[in-house]
């Protein structure tokens, strides 16, 4: 099973939207592959100083798959990229 570390904040509707949209096509396509990690940057000053201005952003075995506020075709695309 492959991580999903998705980056996020607490009241950022951006990463409410990402998490969400994640995880609707991962249960929706049968992803059992994936798992969805979500982290509070909040909880780590080494982390608010890399994302701050950047959440929500999704890695995958150390790369960023996605960032910001992609549509769903990039949602699925980058998803369909870690098999």
């Amino acid at each position: 099973m492959a991580d999903l570390v998705l980056y996020t904040r607490s009241n950022c509707g951006l990463c409410d939207r990402l998490k969400s949209m994640i995880s609707t096509i991962i249960d929706d396509d049968g992803r059992d592959d994936l798992r969805l990690v979500e982290v509070d940057i909040d909880s780590d000053p080494g982390l608010i100083e890399q994302f701050r201005y950047r959440v929500p952003v999704v890695m995958h075995e150390d790369a960023v798959i996605l960032e910001g506020k992609p549509d769903e075709q990039e949602v699925r695309q980058a998803l369909e990229a870690t098999d």
